[in-house]
């Protein structure tokens, strides 16, 4: 496949198939003056020639950049105020699902929990005389297991479904109104998956027997976009793409805050926090989803092989920074920073990161305390205190974690200042030291920060964020 991005880091076009090497075909078209989707031209290629994209204005969105309307599709989106879907609705059309053609009308109504959780599915049908009739209905406990309810009168039902833990596959889908009987074996399936967490294969077993056979087979074009090699014989595979799950009466993948559509590498709503310039654009601004996943739809950073910062892609307007290693696998999830601290107002592509801040951080804490009382000029620039200096003098822009928090060296030093004066603090005001020098010392570092908030104090933005944020979050241990 070959996409080609603007420089406001748009797709301009994709070709693929036997298309990749045409002069023209696929072009993405945007509304004036913005970075929504008009349309695409035909001519992309492969799968994608069985939906025409190139109605003059294929693509609708309402005033907040949600896509309402898709007629390539025939698809409408109903929202909440949360701008979360909660109706698909298409009419007269056709789709393969499961190397199946179907021509019907359809709808999906979402409902989601207080914190945007999706809980449940259903699914409705109308042989066209204006009566919508429930067909399926999935309910999500969120702790890995799925209640699915066929109210189809063919096959009517409900099954469980239970996820074994960190996507290793599921146990044997069983019938909800059947006991399970004593000494029958208990059937699994495995999820085999690549570098990007995307299942490839499902095979089955017996805890009773050594064989086993394949159940399902998948592939993936390059956003996501699922081939199904072999059609799952024992129910839908709900971890596809990433570990996400893809509505297929809808051909989109749900990620948790938005939706994305797999075939153009485009979400349907803008990123909640409105920071990019394509809002729509996949992991952010243009990395290399073969590479790199957007786990949770949260901040990505992702890392070299030498250990130096590759990318930091901020999808959503979310509170977690996901760390991932040259490979693309999940290191860790830590909090964010502010966002008006260096991490998120520096260039941060080539610095390296530190695994070891924290225990930096404690070796100064610990040395400061021994010095108490200290004076409070101590911790300013190329003091004994002065932690980008101490520890990372000409790189403070080096990336490492403190109290569970990702952020930059001089964000740290400014945080273990903010949280140093606020230790002090509480030791005066509780009367938690009882020698008279801390209690003075307490009192002159009350003033550093006094200075802070004076009129005229000139302290750059970055480091009065950090500051605050950390006497108001950071603890320093002086043990």
């Amino acid at each position: 496949m070959n996409l080609i991005l603007q420089k406001r880091r748009c797709p301009s076009r994709q070709r693929r198939a036997g298309n990749i090497n045409s002069g023209n075909g696929g072009e993405y078209v945007y509304k004036s003056g913005s970075n929504k989707l008009k349309s695409v031209a035909n001519g992309m290629g492969g799968s994608a020639d069985s939906r025409n994209m190139s109605a003059a204005e294929n693509f609708d969105y309402d005033t907040e950049g949600n896509l309402i309307g898709d007629l390539s599709k025939n698809m409408k989106i109903f929202y909440d105020w949360r701008s979360m879907p909660t109706e698909f609705k298409r009419e007269n059309f056709c789709y393969d699902i499961r190397e199946t053609s179907a021509c019907d009308s359809t709808k999906l109504l979402m409902a989601y929990d207080g914190s945007g959780r999706r809980v449940s599915k259903t699914q409705l049908h109308t042989s066209g005389n204006g009566v919508w009739d429930t067909v399926l209905v999935t309910h999500y406990t969120g702790i890995g297991t799925e209640i699915r309810e066929n109210l189809a009168t063919s096959e009517p039902g409900t099954k469980v479904v239970v996820n074994m833990p960190q996507g290793l596959g599921r146990y044997g889908i069983e019938d909800a109104d059947h006991a399970a009987e004593n000494g029958s074996a208990q059937t699994f399936e495995w999820y085999l998956k690549n570098h990007l967490g995307s299942t490839m294969l499902v095979y089955g077993t017996q805890a009773s027997s050594s064989t086993g056979g394949v159940k399902a087979a998948y592939d993936y074009r390059s956003f996501g976009e699922q081939i199904e090699l072999t059609p799952p014989s024992t129910g839908k595979v709900t971890e596809n793409f990433t570990g996400k799950e893809r509505d297929d009466e809808t051909q989109l993948d749900y990620f948790g805050a938005r939706y994305l559509d797999p075939m153009l590498g485009m979400w349907t709503s803008v990123d909640p926090a409105r920071q990019f310039a394509s809002p729509y654009l996949y992991a952010g601004n243009g990395v290399n989803p073969v590479n790199v996943v957007d786990p949770n739809g949260n901040y990505t950073l992702n890392l070299n092989e030498d250990n130096t910062v590759a990318s930091l892609v901020e999808d959503d307007n979310s509170n977690t920074v996901s760390l991932l290693d040259a490979n693309g696998k999940l290191v860790n999830t830590f909090a964010a920073p502010p966002s008006g601290s260096y991490f998120f107002t520096e260039k941060l592509v080539g610095e390296k990161f530190d695994p070891n801040m924290q225990q930096n951080a404690n070796a100064m804490i610990k040395d400061a305390s021994q010095y108490w009382p200290a004076d409070f000029i101590g911790w300013g620039t190329n003091g004994p205190f002065d932690f980008k200096n101490q520890y990372y003098f000409g790189a403070d822009k080096t990336v490492g974690v403190l109290d569970g928090t990702i952020m930059t060296a001089r964000d740290a030093g400014n945080a273990i200042w903010g949280g140093w004066t606020r230790h002090a603090y509480l030791c005066r005001a509780t009367l938690g030291c009882d020698d008279l020098l801390p209690r003075i010392q307490a009192h002159l570092i009350m003033q550093g920060i006094s200075k802070l908030v004076a009129p005229g104090f000139k302290e750059d933005p970055p480091s009065a964020t950090m500051q605050s944020w950390g006497f108001n979050n950071y603890l320093p241990s002086t043990k």
